[in-house]
């Protein structure tokens, strides 16, 4: 027999397949914009439900909203938590944050950072590959080790996510 399985991929938000949380998503983002940056596994459906267990069908999203993914066939469920930016920009311009060099051969430089804040990055398959610590204001992401493709960096102060940034391994 077929076993289908529940699961969402995206190249616009962070997917962590382990603790399932999706991470990217603003509180103003719109309801079909986020389903339509999701990629479900082969014939999945996606519901989007509010903290109160009820399907939403418009608006945007809100505090306490899971996306819920099932099978083709029905059997497997998967909910995923939103990490929602509570700040609606996100951009590297009102953070402080800059990356370079972007394109890269395999190394980051980050800065504009604060000491205690953290680097995170995603693959394209939403695999968590890096979690630092920053202990000054400029930080090196080393991506020597992993292959050519698009990776998600998420940067984030003590208290909340300051923005989220693509970067492209050559």
């Amino acid at each position: 027999t077929t076993t289908y399985l529940a699961y969402v991929n995206s190249y616009m938000y962070a997917v962590d397949q382990v603790n399932n949380v999706i991470s990217g998503a603003t509180a103003q983002t719109l309801l079909n914009d986020f389903l339509n940056n999701l990629i479900p596994s082969f014939g999945a459906t996606l519901t989007v439900l509010d903290k109160d267990g009820n399907e939403k069908s418009a608006g945007d999203l809100d505090d306490g909203d899971v996306l819920i993914v099932t099978s083709v066939d029905g059997k497997f469920h998967t909910e995923y938590t939103l990490d929602l930016i509570l700040d609606s920009t996100g951009e590297i311009s009102k953070s402080g944050i800059n990356l370079y060099p972007n394109p890269t051969d395999g190394r980051i430089q980050v800065s504009g950072l604060t000491p205690g804040g953290r680097i995170q990055v995603f693959n394209s398959m939403g695999a968590a590959i890096r979690d630092m610590n920053v202990s000054g204001t400029v930080e090196a992401v080393s991506l020597d080790d992993q292959p050519a493709g698009m990776y998600l960096i998420l940067v984030s102060d003590t208290e909340k996510l300051i923005g989220r940034y693509k970067v492209i391994r050559r």
